[in-house]
C-alpha cells in the first residue's frame, strides 16, 4: 500500500506536523522510505497538547527518526504586512512586554454587563476601520476560548444592543463548531420531531437509541475526556430496548420522555423552528443538558436554508409530525459538516480559537468573558499558562490587518 501511495505521490506535504497524533506519526514513519516527506511544523503552534495521542516532543522524534534536512523559516511572515500583529503575538507567547507600541492591536476592557455590548460594538467598529483601511469585502473572525462562549456571542451579535448612545444593528454571521457531537445532538431533537400517533414505544426508543448513538461518539472522538459518556450510550440503548419491549422504566429520563410523548398533542404545530425549540424543550425537561447545549451550535437551522424547507415538507406529508426528519436532519448536517472546510469565509465568522487554526482573516477580534472562555484560569493550568499562550499566539496571529481583544475588567494580564 505504501508503495502504491509513494509512487502515485512522490512528494508528499505534511502540514501542521507538530499537531499529528500517534497514528499519523506512524503512517510518516511508513512512508519515509518510499517518498519524500516535506514537513511543515512550529512548535510554537502545538495547541492540541491536551490530546493524549499527541506527542509534544514530535518535532524531536522525526530529527531522530526521519533525519530530516531543516529549514528555518520562522522569520518570514506572509500574512500581516510589517509584522508587528506577529511581534505583538511573539510578546504574549513568551510573556513579556512588546518591543514596540503595536497600534494594529487593540486591548479593550470591560465590566461583565457591558460585555454584550462592548463585543458588538468592537466587531462593528473592525469592519469600519478595515474599511478605511483600503480592505475590500473585509473577512472578520469573533474567537473565543469555548464553544459555549462562542454560541452567546452568536446570540449577541444576533440582537440589536446600544453603545454610547449609538445603535448597534444585528449583524450577519457564520459559526464555525464542532459540528459532529451538535450534529448528532440535532439527530437526537430531530428524532422527538418524528414522535406522532403511533406506538409509544417505538417512537421513545428511536429518541433513546439517537441518545446512545451521541454519547457513543462522544467516546470516539474525545475518549480521554468523555468520562461517563460511555456508560451513558450502554444505559440508553438499554432503555431502547426496556422501551420498545414496553417493560417498566428504570430510569427518570425514560419516565420523563414517556410521559412527554403522552402530553404531545400540543407540542407540534407546523412551524419547524418553533417545532425544533419545543422538541429541544421536550429534552431539557428529561434531564439532558448537554443535548440542549451542543445543539445551540446549529445556527444553520433558519426557515430559509435546507434544513427547515426540507422539515417543512416533511411537515406537508403528514400534518401531524415530521416523518423521516432523524435521517433527513443527520445527512444534511453531516453534507453541510464535509464542506464547510472548502467555504471561503465571508463577512463575520464565529468560532472557538482552536478551530481557527490554518485559517486567516483582514480582522481578528478575541472575546473573554468574566467567567465563561476565561484565558488564564489558574484551576486549569499553572501560570504561566505557556499552552494558553500557544493557543493565543494562533488567534492572534489569523489577522492580517486588525486584532481586537476583549477582556473582562481587573483580568490576568496578558503579559
Amino acid at each position: 500500500m505504501r508503495c502504491l501511495v509513494s509512487n502515485r505521490y512522490p512528494i508528499i506535504i505534511v502540514d501542521e506536523f507538530q499537531d499529528t497524533d500517534d497514528d499519523q506519526w506512524r503512517m510518516v514513519h511508513a512512508l519515509r522510505d518510499h517518498a519524500t516527506l516535506i514537513c511543515l511544523a512550529d512548535p510554537d503552534q502545538r495547541i492540541f497538547d491536551y490530546q493524549s495521542t499527541i506527542d509534544p516532543k514530535r518535532v524531536e522524534m522525526s530529527k531522530d527518526a526521519l533525519a530530516p534536512t531543516v529549514f528555518d523559516l520562522g522569520a518570514d511572515n506572509h500574512r500581516s504586512p510589517g509584522g508587528r500583529i506577529l511581534d505583538f503575538a511573539n510578546a504574549v507567547l513568551r510573556n513579556r512586554s512588546p518591543k514596540a507600541p503595536c497600534k494594529e492591536v487593540t486591548v479593550s476592557t470591560c465590566y461583565e454587563n457591558a460585555f454584550p455590548s462592548t463585543v458588538h460594538a468592537e466587531v462593528v467598529f473592525t469592519f469600519s476601520k478595515l474599511r478605511q483601511q483600503g480592505v475590500e469585502n473585509p473577512t472578520v473572525v469573533v474567537l473565543a476560548r469555548s464553544n459555549p462562549l462562542v454560541a452567546t456571542i452568536s446570540s449577541i451579535l444576533s440582537e440589536t444592543h446600544q453603545y454610547n448612545r449609538r445603535e448597534l444593528r444585528p449583524i450577519f454571521h457564520t459559526v464555525v463548531w464542532d459540528a459532529e457531537v451538535a450534529a448528532a445532538a440535532g439527530t437526537v431533537i430531530a428524532s422527538v420531531m418524528e414522535w406522532r400517533e403511533g406506538t409509544i414505544s417505538e417512537d421513545v426508543a428511536r429518541t433513546f437509541e439517537a441518545l446512545a448513538a451521541y454519547y457513543r461518539l462522544k467516546v470516539a472522538l474525545r475518549p480521554d475526556k468523555s468520562k461517563g459518556a460511555a456508560d451513558k450510550a450502554r444505559k440508553y440503548r438499554e432503555s431502547a430496548d426496556r422501551v420498545r419491549a414496553e417493560r417498566s422504566p428504570r430510569l427518570n429520563v425514560e419516565r420523563a420522555l414517556l410521559t412527554c410523548w403522552r402530553e404531545k398533542k400540543e407540542l407540534l404545530r407546523g412551524d419547524p423552528v418553533e417545532d425544533w425549540r419545543r422538541s429541544r424543550d421536550v429534552l431539557d425537561r428529561s434531564s439532558l443538558p448537554d443535548i440542549v447545549q451542543e445543539s445551540r451550535m446549529l445556527r444553520l437551522f433558519r426557515m430559509t436554508d435546507e434544513l427547515g424547507l426540507g422539515l417543512a415538507d416533511r411537515w406537508d406529508e403528514v400534518g401531524r409530525c415530521y416523518p423521516g426528519a432523524k435521517l433527513f436532519v443527520s445527512r444534511t448536517l453531516e453534507t453541510q459538516r464535509l464542506l464547510a472546510p472548502d467555504l471561503e469565509p465571508r463577512g463575520c465568522v464565529l468560532m472557538s480559537m482552536h478551530k481557527s487554526k490554518g485559517k486567516e482573516f483582514d480582522g481578528v477580534v478575541i472575546a473573554e468573558r468574566q467567567h465563561a472562555g476565561v484565558l488564564f484560569d489558574p484551576k486549569k493550568e499553572e501560570p504561566p499558562f505557556e499552552s494558553t499562550r500557544r493557543l493565543l499566539r494562533v488567534a492572534i496571529t489569523r489577522a492580517r490587518h486588525r486584532v481586537t481583544i476583549v477582556r473582562p475588567k481587573n483580568c490576568y494580564p496578558l503579559y
